[in-house]
């Protein structure tokens, strides 16, 4: 009898260590947190709602950068995949109004192969700035919240009904530097 509840005991404790909602999320990196089972829910539930307002006036100094990562849900689990043929772009606002979008675009990527900076600039308002942000991608574009003020988490469903979440970096300062790097205007 004993045998049988030592190895009862065992079966659990190697059952509980393989449930993700044991995970002590505060050890691990946005990245790791992102690809772990649990981890966007965890990061749903445990930061800061989203304040339009507030992340403008973040962004006087700053910018913040959507790369090239996605995040889908296939078979209950988030995976990690490299969006191919994107660019890493940055965005900030020149004022309440105007959001710049600042991007380098490779020789190979361009139409006279020469490399350049592009930036464009387009009105927003706290209703279609998102929109912008996910490039028309899909639909429901939403703002999940916002990680320790180091990222802002983005949702949308793609032409294929996938849900699609992404990590833009925020960067509190550079803006300065971001727009007298990005000189070549582009429509």
């Amino acid at each position: 009898m004993r045998r049988i509840i030592i190895i009862l005991l065992a079966t659990i404790t190697f059952v509980a260590c393989n449930n993700d909602d044991g995970i002590d999320y505060s050890l691990l990196t946005l990245e790791e947190i992102a690809t772990t089972n649990g981890g966007w829910d965890y990061l749903a539930t445990h930061y800061e709602a989203f304040d339009y307002e507030q992340f403008v006036a973040m962004m006087t100094t700053g910018y913040f950068t959507v790369d090239c990562n996605e995040y889908v849900l296939t078979d209950k689990r988030w995976n990690h995949y490299l969006m191919i043929g994107t660019v890493t772009r940055h965005f900030t606002w020149l004022d309440a109004g105007t959001m710049r979008e600042c991007y380098y675009l490779p020789e190979y990527m361009s139409d006279d192969f020469q490399s350049y900076y592009y930036y464009k600039d387009f009105a927003v308002t706290d209703k279609n700035w998102l929109h912008a942000v996910v490039n028309a991608k899909g639909e429901n574009s939403r703002v999940i919240g916002l990680y320790k003020d180091e990222a802002i988490l983005i949702e949308y469903e793609n032409y294929y009904g996938q849900i699609i979440r992404l990590i833009c970096r925020i960067h509190k300062e550079g803006q300065e530097e971001l727009l007298s790097l990005y000189t070549t205007p582009r429509e």
